[in-house]
């Protein structure tokens, strides 16, 4: 009787702190897929206008596209370029100004092909006709060409086109395989010519000033026909210099870390790229600057332990790079003499999440997407030392009718004294001095990071229902330099979770927020692997979601397709160090597990394949442990279908709901039957 009345209570507080001030609409599922992204930012030639991708939802059609626009400098309602049913992407102008070129599958059949726009007129025709499609492309200095990337086309094609359609159709693994090339194409011509040959991958070509040469980044793991593949067998990746007419090529990067994103300077022959000291997952990036006339390289950030995001932008003179880099939950933008010196950092000091800048022509302003924690990305133009910031578009008007939560930076001390920073979302409705349920949300990795940004599905949504949100990010997370990363080595799941996570749990409590009668805990990924740990090593919460996690590194060191990150994060091979990975493993313990637990999974998971999933909620279903499983036909490692978005999000919500004996008056576009197990 005093339970059925505390949650009767409970309900009634309930709905009274869900009541929002007039006029303001409370977050939804169809809110959340109604935002609109931006991104693919690129300048036109004459400086006046800015081009840019916009990507949104399609109910109809279950899935989302992204068409190209283009946007006045000084303001004004972004016009639509280009409106193919299956969308468009990475936008790139010609250096003359007159073609805009991007990448669209236009006819299923043909894969994705390089597209050409006149700007002056005209409608948009398919320049390449590539077996496989086509990828990162970029335009030679003089307008004449494209340079991109596609796979190998087999020689004994039609033999296995024949042996395919016969049902002889068995993969050899290490074998069967193809590789990705470098070719060109002419704008007038049309005609395909190979650039690279050898046993790697190509990517991400760069033109130099004079025409003469491209520069790409390579790895060494081949396509294979099976889904079952390595990629990490070789963790090398180089930067390679190949005439623009073909040949042999030569490798600026030999040595054992790994080189990204090479850039041509627009001048001269400098050439900037990001690269790693070492080949370990857990290094971090610096910038780099190769002089082909003297031979000689220069690292820019050195001895900052902090990761470069990409091989930088360069200023129209040549003189000034631009990149951004993670620090904390923020990302900033910074600028930097390419004579070296000290880096300027040029983000706004409040810490809005900054993504990647285009320079104009003039080189005097700078485009980019900005976005925070009440406010989906838009295209943002200022001067380059980041001075009279001014918002160029504005593609969510909508997002002003909803009420949306308080979400802010938090840092704590770990049990052993180390400062742990997360992002703590309070429920839309807070009131100071009440406490609310508050999930705890661990992130993937371990080496990834919570950032200061908009996150419609992950905390908008659970705020709206009068929630609090922690959000940690525990050693073992970017953001915080090398030593941080490597912090948690040989111990994941172990100091990451009980001391930093579990703190900043604590923290929460103490700051009177969140009720330690109502905690809940969910993740993907490393972080669904942190679920299941949770669940077998502590009774604190009432119900866990684990998506996509991990169950036994030791069966998932050969699963994978990331044996090595394994390796490095366990410092050793599965057989070398088998009691390692067992110990951090939540099968191990699975005898302990109380706590009800949901368990959802892609059928096509390549990163961790469902069969750990799969063992985990046999062992369960056994041992009599409240378990529900979900499986989520066609996706991969995450939920890519907006209907299975939608069925998640539904379905997260109401399991949570029903172990913290919430009962709510919600719509029925909200509800969802889940039925506990019986035993």
């Amino acid at each position: 009787m005093e339970r059925r009345r505390a949650i009767l209570i409970g309900a009634l507080l309930w709905a009274f702190l869900l009541v929002l001030e007039a006029g303001e609409k409370r977050w939804d599922i169809e809110a959340n897929l109604s935002v609109k992204s931006v991104g693919n930012i690129a300048w036109t030639t004459d400086g006046k206008s800015v081009v840019f991708s916009i990507q949104e939802w399609l109910p109809k059609d279950n899935r989302r596209v992204s068409h190209l626009y283009r946007v006045d400098a000084d303001g004004g309602e972004p016009q639509q370029l280009t409106r193919g049913e299956r969308g468009e992407r990475s936008p790139s102008l010609s250096p003359d100004g007159r073609y805009l070129a991007f990448l669209a599958a236009r006819e299923p059949k043909k894969g994705t092909q390089i597209w050409i726009l006149p700007l002056n007129g005209g409608e948009a025709y398919q320049l390449t006709e590539a077996e496989h499609g086509a990828g990162a492309f970029a335009w030679s200095p003089d307008s004449s060409r494209i340079a991109y990337v596609t796979r190998d086309v087999h020689a004994d094609k039609e033999e296995r086109e024949k042996r395919k359609k016969d049902k002889f159709d068995a993969v050899v693994v290490d074998r069967d395989f193809s590789w990705t090339h470098l070719w060109s194409i002419g704008l007038k011509e049309r005609e395909p010519m190979r650039i690279t040959e050898g046993e790697f991958n190509a990517a991400s070509p760069s033109w130099s000033a004079d025409g003469k040469q491209i520069a790409f980044q390579a790895n060494y793991v081949p396509f294979q026909p099976s889904p079952w593949k390595h990629i990490d067998d070789n963790l090398g990746i180089d930067i390679f210099l190949v005439s623009s007419q073909g040949g042999e090529t030569t490798n600026l990067t030999p040595g054992p870390g790994r080189a990204q994103s090479p850039r041509w300077s627009p001048k001269g022959r400098r050439l900037s790229y990001s690269a790693t000291a070492e080949e370990h997952f857990g290094e971090t990036y610096d910038l780099y600057i190769y002089d082909a006339d003297s031979g000689r390289t220069a690292n820019l950030s050195q001895g900052d332990q902090h990761s470069v995001q990409g091989g930088g932008v360069w200023s129209p003179d040549g003189k000034t790079l631009y990149y951004s880099q993670g620090r904390g939950v923020y990302t900033w933008l910074y600028r930097i003499s390419a004579s070296g010196g000290k880096a300027q950092r040029i983000s706004d000091e409040h810490g809005i999440s900054f993504g990647a800048a285009a320079v104009s022509p003039d080189g005097k302003r700078l485009a980019y997407s900005d976005n925070d924690p009440s406010k989906p990305s838009d295209i943002h133009i200022s001067a380059t030392d980041g001075s009279g910031s001014r918002a160029l578009t504005n593609v969510n008007p909508q997002i002003t009718d909803y009420a949306l939560a308080d979400s802010r930076p938090i840092r704590w001390k770990s049990t052993d004294g180390l400062e742990i920073e997360g992002l703590l979302t309070l429920p839309t409705a807070y009131r100071q001095g009440q406490r609310y349920p508050m999930v705890l949300q661990i992130h993937g990795g371990p080496t990834g990071r919570f950032t200061h940004s908009f996150n419609s599905r992950s905390t908008q949504y659970w705020a709206a229902r009068g929630y609090a949100i922690l959000q940690p990010n525990p050693r073992g997370s970017t953001g915080y330099g090398r030593d941080f990363i490597w912090a948690n080595q040989s111990d994941w799941g172990g100091k990451d979770f009980h001391a930093d996570d579990l703190s900043g749990v604590d923290k929460v409590i103490e700051m009177g927020i969140a009720d330690p009668d109502r905690l809940v805990v969910m993740g993907g990924s490393y972080g669904g692997f942190s679920t299941f740990w949770a669940v077998a090593r502590t009774d604190r919460f009432k119900a866990a979601i684990g998506h996509a996690a991990i169950s036994d590194w030791y069966s998932f060191y050969g699963q994978t397709d990331i044996p090595q990150y394994l390796k490095w994060g366990f410092e050793g091979h599965a057989w070398d160090r088998a009691e390692v990975y067992r110990k951090f493993s939540p099968f191990e313990y699975v005898k302990n597990v109380k706590t009800p637990l949901m368990i959802t999974h892609g059928e096509e998971d390549r990163r961790v394949p469902i069969s750990q999933a799969e063992q985990y909620y046999t062992a369960l279903k056994k041992l009599g442990v409240e378990v529900e499983f979900v499986r989520y036909p066609r996706e991969g490692h995450g939920i890519r279908e907006p209907n299975h978005q939608i069925d998640l999000m539904k379905r997260q919500l109401a399991w949570f709901d029903r172990h913290l004996g919430i009962v709510r008056e919600s719509d029925e576009a909200e509800k969802v039957e889940t039925q506990p197990q019986s035993h």
